[in-house]
């Protein structure tokens, strides 16, 4: 069911592309997506271009992904090492050791890549400092947060760089914001229209692992 369901998400997010990110394939693996997230306009991410890996376990959906950035990142719930910890990705259930989660907030197989992402949008600008994943851009959110965004906009400036170099068009205006998503949805449904009868259009390798993606917690309910 995985592949299929991958499938299916994948092909959609290629004929309607959402705003603020694209996907691609890596290695022709329908297991392993890059994501490419626009920075939303009007915010402390304007400009940026922060690429994240998903790895998708064997019984997607039934199971999150995991989503880590490999764009440096600072902010209090992603970790060091690029993991993204958000409720959302959380397997589902009732977590004893973490009081500030609802089980409706966790995961469920109803969720999607495409709300994922968006709720992880959502959360660049909005940090969860209750039960974060780096303390000490949490601490610096919320005691100084001038120092916080100048960080941030630092390495927002270096994903920008990064991008330019690969060619990557980033919207800076809502305007512009916009028209992107609009400009890709009717080149990717031109394409579409042309080679929907061939049947490997969207053939894909199918290996994948069986791991879930919840953050840790000690049993005082700090990440571990």
């Amino acid at each position: 069911m995985a592949i299929q369901q991958l499938t299916k998400e994948f092909k959609e997010l290629k004929i309607n592309p959402p705003e603020g990110f694209n996907v691609e394939l890596v290695d022709d693996d329908v297991f392993v997506w890059e994501v490419g997230i626009f920075g939303t306009p009007e915010t402390i991410y304007e400009g940026a271009y922060l690429k994240a890996i998903l790895h998708f376990p064997s019984n997607y959906p039934f199971s999150p992904f995991k989503m880590t950035f490999i764009t440096e990142m600072w902010h209090p719930n992603v970790f060091e090492d690029g993991k993204v910890c958000i409720s959302i990705l959380h397997p589902p259930g009732e977590d004893p050791l973490n009081t500030f989660e609802r089980p409706e907030e966790r995961w469920s197989p109803a969720q999607t890549v495409s709300n994922v992402v968006m709720s992880v949008v959502s959360m660049l600008n909005e940090p969860e400092t209750r039960s974060p994943a780096n303390i000490a851009a949490s601490v610096m959110y919320q005691r100084n947060k001038e120092e916080y965004n100048k960080k941030v906009r630092e390495l927002v400036q270096r994903s920008r760089e990064a991008a330019l170099s690969e060619n990557i068009e980033i919207p800076t205006t809502v305007e512009a914001y916009t028209a992107r998503s609009v400009r890709a949805r009717q080149k990717s449904q031109l394409l579409h229209a042309r080679m929907h009868e061939e049947d490997d259009f969207f053939s894909f390798s199918e290996t994948g692992d069986s791991t879930s993606s919840e953050c840790g917690y000690s049993e005082e309910g700090s990440i571990y």
